[in-house]
């Protein structure tokens, strides 16, 4: 699928600033704006679910001129998508070679899939967002997000300070509840500006066809190091992120 879409091409500056830091998912399906000065842009969650499913996760991004964002998830037929590909999108096959070795052996040895990536308010390794008070108070340390079911066997609540390690090293993070990710599963950002996040501990392995680091295949664990104080735990939110 192109990401050079025809919703793409209307796509420029001015409009990605009414999107702020929540920014737009590409590739576009639509990017519609409205007389009243509210633009709506839709794109696809990931591009392989359209291929292989007969719906897919479309976001929609709308910005309005108060400067209010909304940003839901809409499950969309996959005709839709389709319409975009070269000579139509199709799923292609794979070989799945198993994990590698030491992937294997890391697996009864860690407890947690450490899922590493970018979170959309913190932007790239977060270098710039220092100079933001808003953003800084907002996101002050790196997080990690547990499953309820874990974090209850953990002894984990919102705001308790853990630190994950395994044998590539260690990162402190802080500790945000959340059913977005599965038990057994974690999702810690991959950079901070005030911490190194999940980098520090992502596995040094390659895929070996695209030669793409192995960033979902890290395991580790995590124990208790301390809490938040009060005054800071009273200025951040931990609501669980609700997608509908």
């Amino acid at each position: 699928m192109q990401y050079w879409t025809p919703a793409f091409k209307k796509l420029d500056l001015n409009i990605l600033r009414k999107f702020r830091t929540v920014g737009v998912i590409l590739p576009l399906t639509e990017l519609n704006i409205n007389p009243d000065g509210t633009v709506e842009a839709r794109g696809v969650v990931n591009i392989m679910e359209p291929a292989l499913n007969p719906q897919y996760r479309e976001e929609v991004v709308i910005a309005r001129p108060d400067g209010t964002i909304e940003r839901r998830i809409e499950m969309v037929s996959s005709e839709k998508a389709r319409a975009y590909a070269v000579g139509g999108l199709r799923a292609w096959p794979a070989l799945w070679l198993g994990h590698p070795p030491y992937v294997e052996e890391a697996k009864g040895r860690y407890k947690y899939w450490v899922i590493n990536g970018r979170y959309n308010e913190i932007w790239q390794t977060g270098y710039a967002d220092p100079n933001s008070e808003v953003l800084i108070r907002r996101w002050p340390y790196a997080f990690i997000q547990i499953n309820p079911a874990d974090a209850s066997r953990e002894g984990l609540q919102n705001g308790d300070v853990v630190v994950v390690y395994n044998d590539h090293g260690s990162v402190p993070a802080i500790v945000w509840i959340s059913e977005v990710v599965k038990e057994g599963h974690t999702f810690l950002i991959m950079a901070h500006p005030y911490s190194v996040g999940a980098n520090a501990v992502t596995t040094p392995s390659v895929e070996p066809v695209a030669q793409n680091p192995d960033y979902k295949l890290t395991k580790a664990n995590l124990v208790k190091a301390g809490t938040l104080q009060p005054e800071l735990k009273a200025i951040l939110t931990f609501r669980d992120i609700k997608l509908a």
